[in-house]
């Protein structure tokens, strides 16, 4: 037996001998899909990189957060940060080592039928509403961290929004890791259902106060009814010691508009999963994502883009920049199904490597059933150019100053798209911290 092997049976054997599968307060409904998903990760396993999707990401140390982080994450009291001020926020839901902090989230001004509220809660005192929701979400497939977050999940967010409502402001879910996460792990689990012709902006920011090295394992299930639009920001700013590992799920109905905004800065490993199905005629999948790592960092960042119906349009567009020994991967995939005629689907990743020793993977790819249809991809990577550079240089800026300029104006063309312009302007600023770094690193 290998050492993911005997890892995956002491987890199995800690849920089951835990209170884990007997939660007081849970509904009846829940039990057998936590004990379903602990047996699905019974099946599966660990992933290695013998698959192909896992070729270049090695799970091993997250494997042991999850072995020795048995419900011992509790909240704990601290400090104000910058990263927990919501007071200019009208919809925000923070939660603090997994547990949703109800005295600094506030959800006011909500029209009739919206919910924007901790699954816990919403599991505790009307489990019927989330019913259907986390049922859906437990569609686990042959996705071990996802098996894991359903059956180890305590919190999460829930937010619904009723038919034709539009929310104006963006709701903000506010994750933060503290001391306290230290050797364990959360699996928050997102639920976001968009109805029919209603629109929403939600930003899901992933923070830490400290230095702890946690692992944090988020599953985040969007469903989008006809005519609906959802805005979706990733924001990943975790410490430099932790485990970042998001999978979001999208079904998109018809006439639908879905726009991922991915954006990671932090983790010592992340890893971010999107698979959106087209579900309905004339649905619009947008993704566009941002990476930039330094040091040993490692990023990896999976796609895929299913279009099951006709006349459905997607738009990728993922930038990477990365010094020092970074490492990071992308592995795209579009799937146009055999009746989805007049599809038109663009995929982008280009690169940008400001170090000798840092490295990308990128691996674009069509699947293509269908005849009638518009379909491009493709990827680069490269480093600054040299008369940009020297053009700069002429003009009396320091090599460090031009390198930071290049690298943020090759950033703009994904941060520019993010909705909602304080949140853009914070965006930035921290992206301008993250090349500060990575200028200082051209070795």
């Amino acid at each position: 037996m290998n050492a993911l092997s005997d890892q995956r049976d002491r987890i199995v054997a800690g849920y089951r001998d835990s209170a884990m599968a007997e939660r007081p307060g849970a509904p009846p409904w829940l039990e057998p899909i936590r004990s379903a998903a602990i047996d699905r990760f019974q099946e599966l396993g660990f992933p290695t990189r013998k698959r192909e999707d896992w070729k270049y990401t090695n799970v091993a140390n997250v494997a042991d957060f999850v072995t020795n982080g048995f419900d011992r994450n509790r909240p704990e009291s601290i400090a104000d940060d910058a990263e927990l001020d919501t007071s200019t926020l009208e919809h925000a839901l923070v939660f603090v080592n997994g547990r949703c902090d109800l005295e600094r989230s506030h959800a006011g001004g909500l029209p009739s039928g919206a919910v924007i509220d901790s699954l816990a809660r919403v599991l505790n005192e009307r489990p019927e509403f989330a019913r259907p929701m986390l049922s859906r979400a437990a569609d686990l497939g042959d996705r071990a961290f996802v098996a894991l977050n359903i059956a180890f999940q305590q919190d999460g967010a829930l937010v619904s929004i009723p038919p034709g409502v539009t929310l104006e402001n963006p709701i903000y879910l506010i994750f933060v890791s503290t001391e306290a996460a230290s050797g364990c792990i959360d699996h928050p689990l997102i639920l976001i259902r968009v109805g029919e012709g209603a629109s929403a902006t939600v930003v899901a920011r992933h923070v830490s106060v400290g230095k702890a090295a946690y692992t944090k394992n988020v599953v985040s299930d969007i469903e989008l009814a006809d005519g609906a639009n959802l805005q979706h920001v990733g924001l990943e700013l975790e410490s430099e010691s932790a485990f970042h590992l998001a999978t979001l799920n999208a079904r998109i109905g018809r006439d639908a508009h879905f726009t991922s905004h991915s954006v990671s800065l932090g983790a010592a490993v992340a890893r971010h999963e999107v698979r959106a199905v087209l579900e309905g005629q004339g649905a619009e999948c947008t993704l566009n994502g941002l990476y930039i790592a330094s040091g040993g960092r490692h990023v990896d960042n999976q796609t895929v883009v299913d279009h099951a119906e006709p006349h459905g349009t997607s738009r990728e567009l993922y930038k990477g920049i990365l010094s020092g020994r970074a490492k990071g991967v992308f592995n795209g995939t579009v799937i146009v199904r055999p009746d989805a005629q007049k599809t038109s689907a663009e995929q982008s990743n280009p690169n940008l490597l400001i170090s000798g020793s840092a490295e990308v993977d990128t691996r674009p790819n069509l699947e293509i059933y269908a005849d009638d249809v518009k379909c491009t991809h493709g990827a680069t990577v490269g480093r600054l150019d040299d008369d940009a550079m020297f053009f700069l240089r002429a003009r009396g800026i320091s090599e460090q100053i031009a390198r930071q300029m290049l690298s943020h104006a090759f950033a703009a063309e994904v941060i520019d798209r993010i909705p909602d312009e304080p949140l853009r302007d914070r965006i930035r600023q921290r992206v301008e911290e993250s090349l500060l770094v990575a200028g200082r690193e051209t070795e």
